[in-house]
Protein backbone atom coordinates (compact mmCIF):
# COMPACT_ATOMS: atom_id res chain seq x y z
CA UNK A 1 0.00 0.00 0.00
CA UNK A 2 2.50 2.56 0.34
CA UNK A 3 4.21 2.08 -2.96
CA UNK A 4 0.82 2.76 -4.55
CA UNK A 5 0.00 6.57 -5.77
CA UNK A 6 -2.44 8.21 -3.47
CA UNK A 7 -4.58 8.46 -6.20
CA UNK A 8 -5.23 4.91 -7.37
CA UNK A 9 -6.99 4.39 -4.38
CA UNK A 10 -9.87 6.32 -6.19
CA UNK A 11 -9.73 4.94 -9.33
CA UNK A 12 -7.35 3.30 -12.31
CA UNK A 13 -4.68 5.64 -13.51
CA UNK A 14 -2.14 6.04 -16.18
CA UNK A 15 1.45 6.54 -16.11
CA UNK A 16 2.65 8.79 -19.62
CA UNK A 17 5.97 8.27 -20.02
CA UNK A 18 8.55 10.41 -21.85
CA UNK A 19 9.09 7.08 -23.74
CA UNK A 20 6.94 6.36 -26.00
CA UNK A 21 4.79 4.09 -23.12
CA UNK A 22 2.22 3.93 -21.31
CA UNK A 23 1.71 2.24 -17.88
CA UNK A 24 -2.30 1.75 -16.81
CA UNK A 25 -2.86 0.62 -13.22
CA UNK A 26 -5.40 -0.43 -10.71
CA UNK A 27 -5.94 -1.17 -7.59
CA UNK A 28 -8.77 -3.14 -6.09
CA UNK A 29 -8.87 -3.36 -2.23
CA UNK A 30 -12.28 -4.96 -0.27
CA UNK A 31 -13.93 -2.89 1.71
CA UNK A 32 -14.91 -5.05 5.05
CA UNK A 33 -18.10 -3.35 5.89
CA UNK A 34 -19.32 -4.01 2.29
CA UNK A 35 -18.15 -7.46 1.92
CA UNK A 36 -19.22 -8.85 5.13
CA UNK A 37 -23.36 -7.03 3.93
CA UNK A 38 -22.85 -8.87 0.46
CA UNK A 39 -22.25 -11.96 2.52
CA UNK A 40 -25.34 -11.43 4.41
CA UNK A 41 -27.52 -10.73 1.46
CA UNK A 42 -26.40 -13.81 -0.15
CA UNK A 43 -27.99 -17.40 0.04
CA UNK A 44 -26.46 -19.52 2.96
CA UNK A 45 -24.98 -22.03 0.44
CA UNK A 46 -23.13 -19.69 -1.21
CA UNK A 47 -20.47 -19.09 1.86
CA UNK A 48 -18.11 -16.50 2.00
CA UNK A 49 -17.39 -15.85 -1.24
CA UNK A 50 -14.12 -13.62 0.06
CA UNK A 51 -12.96 -17.57 0.02
CA UNK A 52 -12.91 -17.35 -4.21
CA UNK A 53 -9.40 -15.76 -4.89
CA UNK A 54 -11.27 -12.16 -4.80
CA UNK A 55 -7.88 -10.86 -2.62
CA UNK A 56 -6.78 -7.49 -2.72
CA UNK A 57 -4.75 -6.79 -5.86
CA UNK A 58 -2.73 -4.13 -7.93
CA UNK A 59 -2.79 -4.77 -11.85
CA UNK A 60 -0.04 -3.32 -13.56
CA UNK A 61 -0.49 -3.33 -17.82
CA UNK A 62 2.42 -1.74 -20.32
CA UNK A 63 1.57 -0.88 -22.88
CA UNK A 64 3.68 0.16 -26.21
CA UNK A 65 4.80 -1.35 -29.45
CA UNK A 66 6.55 -4.50 -29.81
CA UNK A 67 9.59 -2.59 -31.02
CA UNK A 68 9.41 -0.51 -28.80
CA UNK A 69 10.18 -2.96 -25.94
CA UNK A 70 12.63 -5.14 -27.90
CA UNK A 71 9.99 -8.23 -28.13
CA UNK A 72 10.57 -10.99 -30.29
CA UNK A 73 8.00 -11.91 -32.87
CA UNK A 74 7.09 -14.93 -30.41
CA UNK A 75 6.60 -13.03 -27.64
CA UNK A 76 3.73 -14.74 -26.24
CA UNK A 77 5.56 -17.44 -25.49
CA UNK A 78 7.96 -15.38 -23.34
CA UNK A 79 7.94 -16.43 -19.31
CA UNK A 80 6.64 -14.73 -16.74
CA UNK A 81 10.33 -13.76 -15.47
CA UNK A 82 10.94 -12.63 -18.77
CA UNK A 83 8.60 -10.64 -19.45
CA UNK A 84 9.38 -8.73 -16.44
CA UNK A 85 12.93 -8.57 -16.93
CA UNK A 86 11.73 -6.34 -20.17
CA UNK A 87 9.11 -3.88 -18.02
CA UNK A 88 12.44 -3.72 -15.40
CA UNK A 89 14.42 -2.41 -18.07
CA UNK A 90 11.40 -0.11 -19.49
CA UNK A 91 10.94 1.42 -15.94
CA UNK A 92 14.41 1.68 -14.75
CA UNK A 93 14.55 5.73 -14.77
CA UNK A 94 11.12 5.84 -13.56
CA UNK A 95 9.73 6.60 -9.81
CA UNK A 96 11.48 4.23 -7.43
CA UNK A 97 7.85 3.11 -6.30
CA UNK A 98 6.95 2.10 -9.77
CA UNK A 99 10.44 0.01 -10.22
CA UNK A 100 9.72 -1.89 -6.86
CA UNK A 101 6.23 -2.80 -8.10
CA UNK A 102 7.49 -4.51 -11.06
CA UNK A 103 10.16 -5.91 -8.91
CA UNK A 104 7.17 -7.47 -6.82
CA UNK A 105 5.07 -8.97 -9.98
CA UNK A 106 4.40 -12.51 -9.51
CA UNK A 107 6.18 -14.01 -12.69
CA UNK A 108 2.89 -16.70 -13.06
CA UNK A 109 0.41 -13.77 -13.11
CA UNK A 110 1.77 -12.01 -16.08
CA UNK A 111 1.40 -12.25 -19.54
CA UNK A 112 1.74 -9.95 -22.97
CA UNK A 113 -1.26 -9.80 -25.43
CA UNK A 114 -1.80 -8.14 -29.04
CA UNK A 115 -3.95 -5.10 -29.15
CA UNK A 116 -6.49 -5.37 -32.20
CA UNK A 117 -9.31 -3.19 -32.59
CA UNK A 118 -12.56 -3.50 -35.35
CA UNK A 119 -12.68 -2.06 -38.13
CA UNK A 120 -15.76 -0.38 -39.29
CA UNK A 121 -18.34 -2.89 -41.41
CA UNK A 122 -20.95 -2.07 -44.02
CA UNK A 123 -24.64 -2.53 -43.41
CA UNK A 124 -26.03 -6.52 -43.89
CA UNK A 125 -28.75 -7.88 -44.33
CA UNK A 126 -30.83 -7.35 -41.21
CA UNK A 127 -32.24 -10.90 -39.57
CA UNK A 128 -33.67 -12.41 -36.35
CA UNK A 129 -29.66 -12.57 -35.38
CA UNK A 130 -27.79 -9.19 -34.38
CA UNK A 131 -24.79 -8.46 -32.72
CA UNK A 132 -23.62 -6.18 -29.62
CA UNK A 133 -20.53 -4.89 -27.54
CA UNK A 134 -17.28 -6.84 -28.61
CA UNK A 135 -19.26 -8.90 -31.14
CA UNK A 136 -19.52 -6.74 -33.44
CA UNK A 137 -17.30 -3.14 -31.94
CA UNK A 138 -14.02 -4.28 -29.99
CA UNK A 139 -11.77 -1.44 -29.80
CA UNK A 140 -8.51 -0.91 -27.84
CA UNK A 141 -8.72 -0.62 -24.07
CA UNK A 142 -6.94 3.08 -24.25
CA UNK A 143 -10.47 5.09 -23.40
CA UNK A 144 -11.61 2.79 -21.09
CA UNK A 145 -15.64 2.58 -22.67
CA UNK A 146 -16.13 -0.73 -23.98
CA UNK A 147 -18.00 -2.09 -21.61
CA UNK A 148 -20.24 1.18 -21.43
CA UNK A 149 -20.73 0.82 -25.25
CA UNK A 150 -21.73 -2.26 -24.96
CA UNK A 151 -24.47 -1.35 -22.16
CA UNK A 152 -25.73 1.45 -24.89
CA UNK A 153 -26.34 -1.05 -27.73
CA UNK A 154 -28.34 -3.48 -24.86
CA UNK A 155 -30.00 -0.24 -23.88
CA UNK A 156 -30.65 0.51 -27.71
CA UNK A 157 -31.78 -2.33 -28.61
CA UNK A 158 -34.39 -2.54 -25.90
CA UNK A 159 -35.97 0.04 -26.63
CA UNK A 160 -35.98 -1.12 -29.98
CA UNK A 161 -37.72 -3.79 -29.13
CA UNK A 162 -39.79 -2.71 -27.12
CA UNK A 163 -41.89 -0.66 -29.73
CA UNK A 164 -42.31 -4.20 -31.42
CA UNK A 165 -43.88 -5.70 -28.60
CA UNK A 166 -45.98 -2.64 -28.01
CA UNK A 167 -47.35 -2.74 -31.92
CA UNK A 168 -45.27 0.12 -32.89
CA UNK A 169 -42.68 -1.54 -35.08
CA UNK A 170 -42.27 -4.27 -37.01
CA UNK A 171 -38.92 -6.42 -35.93
CA UNK A 172 -36.74 -6.70 -38.48
CA UNK A 173 -37.22 -3.15 -39.12
CA UNK A 174 -36.49 -2.37 -35.69
CA UNK A 175 -33.43 -4.35 -35.36
CA UNK A 176 -32.23 -2.51 -38.87
CA UNK A 177 -32.38 0.79 -37.22
CA UNK A 178 -30.73 -0.13 -33.76
CA UNK A 179 -28.08 -1.76 -36.28
CA UNK A 180 -27.37 1.85 -38.14
CA UNK A 181 -27.72 3.49 -35.13
CA UNK A 182 -25.39 1.51 -33.41
CA UNK A 183 -22.75 1.32 -36.52
CA UNK A 184 -22.45 4.74 -36.17
CA UNK A 185 -22.03 5.48 -32.94
CA UNK A 186 -19.90 2.56 -31.71
CA UNK A 187 -17.49 2.98 -34.72
CA UNK A 188 -16.91 6.24 -34.20
CA UNK A 189 -16.06 5.16 -30.63
CA UNK A 190 -13.95 2.36 -31.86
CA UNK A 191 -12.01 5.80 -34.11
CA UNK A 192 -11.29 7.21 -30.91
CA UNK A 193 -9.71 4.41 -29.17
CA UNK A 194 -7.10 3.76 -31.42
CA UNK A 195 -6.33 6.99 -31.73
CA UNK A 196 -6.06 7.49 -27.89
CA UNK A 197 -3.75 4.52 -28.25
CA UNK A 198 -1.66 5.75 -30.75
CA UNK A 199 -0.80 8.58 -29.07
CA UNK A 200 -0.27 6.54 -25.83
CA UNK A 201 2.43 4.54 -27.77
CA UNK A 202 3.91 6.77 -30.20
CA UNK A 203 7.22 8.81 -30.20
CA UNK A 204 6.79 12.16 -28.34
CA UNK A 205 6.34 14.92 -30.00
CA UNK A 206 6.47 18.94 -28.78
CA UNK A 207 3.34 18.64 -27.85
CA UNK A 208 3.46 16.35 -25.22
CA UNK A 209 4.31 18.16 -22.34
CA UNK A 210 1.22 20.47 -22.66
CA UNK A 211 -1.03 17.07 -23.10
CA UNK A 212 0.23 16.34 -20.25
CA UNK A 213 0.00 19.85 -18.29
CA UNK A 214 -3.55 19.64 -19.55
CA UNK A 215 -4.40 16.09 -18.27
CA UNK A 216 -3.35 17.51 -14.95
CA UNK A 217 -5.43 20.49 -14.88
CA UNK A 218 -8.39 18.28 -15.61
CA UNK A 219 -7.79 15.78 -13.22
CA UNK A 220 -7.34 18.39 -10.32
CA UNK A 221 -10.75 19.82 -11.06
CA UNK A 222 -13.50 16.87 -10.00
CA UNK A 223 -16.40 18.40 -11.60
CA UNK A 224 -14.59 19.24 -15.24
CA UNK A 225 -13.50 15.31 -14.96
CA UNK A 226 -16.47 13.80 -14.44
CA UNK A 227 -18.33 15.74 -17.09
CA UNK A 228 -15.56 14.67 -20.01
CA UNK A 229 -15.69 11.27 -18.83
CA UNK A 230 -19.33 11.23 -19.42
CA UNK A 231 -18.95 12.58 -22.35
CA UNK A 232 -16.42 9.68 -23.18
CA UNK A 233 -19.07 7.58 -22.36
CA UNK A 234 -21.32 8.57 -24.67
Amino acid sequence: MTLLPEQLLSGPMIIMAKDPVSLFMAAWKRDASHQQRLNQTLPLTTGDISDVGDEDYVVLGMGAKRETLGLPNEYDKLAGYELINVMRSTVQTWHPNIRKLVELLDPESIGANRIRTSQPVAPWPTGRVTLLGDAIHSMTPYRGIGANIALRDAALLREKLGAVKRGESELTGAISRYEAQMREYAFAAVKQSRETMDRAISDRGPGFGLMKGVMRTINSIPPVKQRIMARMGE
